[in-house]
Formats: structure tokens, sequence, C-alpha cells
């Protein structure tokens, strides 16, 4: 009889964990359908406001039924991918302040130093993808062809800079900075990385090439993945926003590359692919080759390695295996 009661006593604090984990669970993807619509929302709004400035000064609709993309302006890309990054960020903040800032969930963005932490960033994302391009040259799978230093080529990467800028920090805010910090939440550190790397890749799923072979979905998870570790051992956002600004720049506006499938102004350099597309990274860009996706599993730990003996060396320490 007391053995009967147990086992019902038990039963019944399973079944009372099992329903409140379903209820998290409902929470979270619930939250997350909000944050979607927040964005489509506020784009929509933001595009029915821009829309006749655009076409007063240029004489163009915006959103043209008829779409060229290889014959659409730089600056209506440029404008139309502000738009939606900054939908994004707008997004983000909106629902954070509602549902989870009265729950302690940081963004990552309250770091001591940021600029310098940004610039560091910088130069992990200069080096993450330099290394790659020259491995490809140095198999001759590339030939340069031509290097542009011309105004328009300057001006261009004027251009480039505040929009790879913004893309950095929308892409960073939504996924390592709101999303990773509601899983770490409720779920723990390592399910944040590989759901915010997945959601990360797949954010990309309708750029140009994306789907040409597997390597640029295993591509972005990785750098996904990278973003997530940076994430934890920096103790912050703006290591991940730099590594992720200067890694799009410099793989299309000064290498001459797509970036992720798009290509978006001029490059320093001109480049011809002469090697396989596997090498190459084909037409959606040095990210979707092999030897990056090498590279990015190496620097992946090298990342968290570097950070883990700065922090053993005065810092407070690494926390990866929390649960």
């Amino acid at each position: 009889m007391e053995g009967a009661e147990k086992a019902k006593k038990f039963n019944y604090i399973e079944g009372g964990r099992d329903v409140e984990a379903f209820k998290k669970l409902i929470g979270v993807i619930g939250i997350l359908a909000l944050l979607v619509l927040f964005v489509i929302g506020i784009m929509i709004l933001s595009g029915m406001i821009i829309a006749p400035v655009f076409y007063h000064f240029t004489g163009t609709e915006f959103f043209p039924q008829d779409v060229d993309l290889q014959g659409i302006s730089e600056n209506y890309c440029i404008i139309n991918n502000l738009i939606s990054q900054i939908s994004i960020i707008i997004a983000v903040f909106i629902t954070y302040k509602i549902f989870q800032e009265k729950d302690q969930i940081s963004l990552g963005l309250k770091e001591r130093s940021f600029l310098k932490k940004g610039l560091e960033g910088s130069i992990w994302g200069i080096v993450l993808i330099t290394v790659p391009f020259f491995i490809v040259w140095l198999f001759r799978s590339i030939n340069i062809v031509d290097i542009n230093t011309g105004f328009m080529v300057i001006k261009s990467l004027g251009k480039m800079i505040l929009l790879y800028l913004t893309v950095a920090f929308g892409e960073e805010i939504i996924s390592r900075g709101y999303i990773h910090g509601l899983i770490k939440r409720y779920y723990g550190i390592k399910p944040a990385i590989i759901v915010t790397s997945l959601i990360f890749s797949l954010l990309h799923i309708f750029n140009d090439n994306f789907l040409q072979n597997p390597l640029p979905l295993i591509s972005l998870f990785l750098a996904g993945v990278l973003f997530g570790v940076s994430r934890e051992v920096t103790g912050g956002l703006w290591v991940p926003i730099g590594i992720h600004f200067t890694w799009n720049l410099f793989q299309g506006n000064v290498y001459g590359f797509e970036v992720s499938g798009l290509n978006f102004g001029l490059s320093v350099l001109e480049i011809e692919r002469t090697g396989h597309p596997l090498i190459t990274g084909g037409e959606f860009g040095l990210e979707g080759s092999l030897v990056t996706i090498i590279f990015m599993i190496l620097a992946i730990y090298i990342h968290w390695w570097y950070y883990k003996k700065r922090r053993d060396s005065g810092e407070p320490p690494v926390q990866l295996n929390e649960e």
C-alpha cells in the first residue's frame, strides 16, 4: 500500500514536471512567434513610409513588381537591407521590453570598453576570412584579375561599411542577443548555441545559391557556433558583432566574393574563379568553401582557447559547461 502511494506520488511529480516543461516550451515558441510578427509588421510599416519618399527622389517604385536583381541599383539594395535590419533591431527591443527585461535576460550589449571589444572582434573577422582567401589563392583556385583603388570603390566601401555594421548588429542582436539569452535562460548554454546557430543558418535560406550544395548551410551553422561561443567566452555581444562585420566586408568588398550569395557594391580586388566550387565557394561566396569550413572548425577551438587562457590569467572563468 505504501509502495503504491509512493509510486502515485512519483508519477504525479513527474507529470507535473512534464506539464511545466511543455508550458515552458510553448512560452518560448510563442515569444519567438511574436518576435517574427513584430519584425514583419515593422518592415511593412517602414516600407510604407520609405516608399513614397524613395519614389519622390528617384522616380522609381521602391517595391517594383518585376524585380531584376542584377539591375537593381546599389542604393536600392542598401536601403532595402537597412530597413530589414533596423526593423529587426526595433522588434527585438520591443519584444525584450515587454517580455524579458523583468527576467534579467542579458542581450549582451552592456560591456565595459565595448568599442575596444568591437575592434577586437573586427580583427578576428579579418583574420578568419583572410586565411581561407590566401589558401584558396595559393592553390590557384582563384586569380586576382585587377586591383581597384579609385574614388568609386572608396565611395562604395563607405556605403558597405554602414550596411554591414547594421547587418552585423541586427543579425547578432536577434540571434546571439535575444534568442540566445532566452534559450540559455530556460535550457542552458549548449542548447542556446546550437539552436541559434541553426536559426542563423536558416535565416539565409532564400539567399542566392544557398542550396547549391550542403556546404553553405554547414558553413553558416559553424559561423553561428563561432559567434555563440564568442558570446559566452567574451561575456557579451560586441566581439561577435565585430567578427560578423569585417567577415562580410572583407569577403565581399575587399576580396571580391559574394556574401552569403549576395553581391553588393564594388570591391578592391577583382577575382576570377578557376577552381572547383567546393574549394572556391562557388557563387555563394568564400564562406561556402570547404577550405573555410575546415578552418572555421579550427577557429572555433582557437577562439575558445584564447579567451579561456585570458580569463585564466586574471579574468573570471569561462563557464561553457553551465547547464
